[in-house]
């Protein structure tokens, strides 16, 4: 792929999601060798696979080598928490009371809760950077990769959080019931009827088990993108000539990375499907 038919929000937002999954990488392979509990160990090296195939595939894509970024986390069965389960949990560790934290003492090491906490951290700012660099994407492949991979983020902050939830690493703050009622309920569905003319175009919106899931149509995007036209001084990358940016030196300086994690017959993710 030509990198120089990329924007420049492209650009500078690519560069921050691969080095930010550089350094996860590489903190997650320091933390791992502090993690007692074994299970924990599969975790986290489970992801950390992952985790390496995703960064490798994204920058495959940036640098068309032909694979997609579209790979879809999904966590061990064996790890979920049937719904019962995470509401029987939940109200325990509700009338528990918090365990006071403070950051380690000097002659202190790392534990299981400081593992599982920085993953989980790492996980959450990791899905809100994808879908931000997302929204700022004018590629379609890289868009969906970089919303895929957010959702993957999601996906194993919950794997993670699930395992805290049981060994009671976190606890969960919560409202008077009344309060709560009363808030939540304050909402009801609304009754306004929708103008005719988004009826006579259904095929926007579709809907799947959790709710209704918006589907772009191409004659949409396309008009859309006719409608933008380069201003004078202005390359086809969207930089100024005088900028000193250079996006193809940018996009290819993030190799794939080559070591992963020692990881045992734990369950892989699905395999990444062919680009169109």
């Amino acid at each position: 792929m030509n990198h120089d038919q990329y924007g420049a929000h492209e650009i500078m937002e690519l560069q921050e999601v691969l080095t930010f999954s550089i350094d996860a990488l590489n903190l997650f392979r320091l933390y791992l060798s502090y993690a007692q509990d074994p299970e924990l160990q599969q975790l986290v090296s489970r992801q950390m696979k992952f985790m390496t195939d995703e960064y490798n595939s994204l920058v495959h894509l940036i640098n068309g080598r032909g694979l997609t970024a579209g790979m879809s986390y999904r966590p061990l069965d064996g790890t979920r928490l049937s719904a019962s389960t995470i509401q029987a949990e939940t109200r325990t560790r509700m009338q528990a009371q918090p365990v006071p934290q403070q950051p380690n003492r000097p002659e202190e090491m790392l534990d299981d809760r400081d593992v599982s906490s920085t993953v989980l951290g790492f996980h959450k700012a990791s899905a809100k950077m994808r879908m931000e660099a997302a929204l700022e994407c004018a590629d379609e492949e890289i868009r969906s990769a970089l919303i895929q991979g957010a959702i993957n983020c999601a996906q194993a902050a919950y794997e993670i959080w699930q395992y805290m939830a049981r060994r009671g690493y976190y606890h969960m703050p919560t409202m008077q019931a009344l309060s709560s009622t009363q808030i939540l309920r304050g909402y009801q569905p609304t009754t306004t009827s929708v103008p005719p003319v988004y009826h006579q175009h259904p095929a926007g919106m579709q809907h799947s088990s959790v709710g209704p899931v918006y589907r772009s149509t191409s004659s949409l995007s396309s008009s859309a993108a006719d409608g933008y036209q380069p201003s004078v001084g202005v390359g086809t990358a969207g930089i100024e000539e005088g900028a000193s940016l250079n996006a193809a030196q940018t996009a290819s300086g993030f190799s794939a990375a080559m070591d992963q994690p020692e990881v045992q017959a734990f369950g892989e993710p699905d395999e990444p499907a062919s680009r169109h």
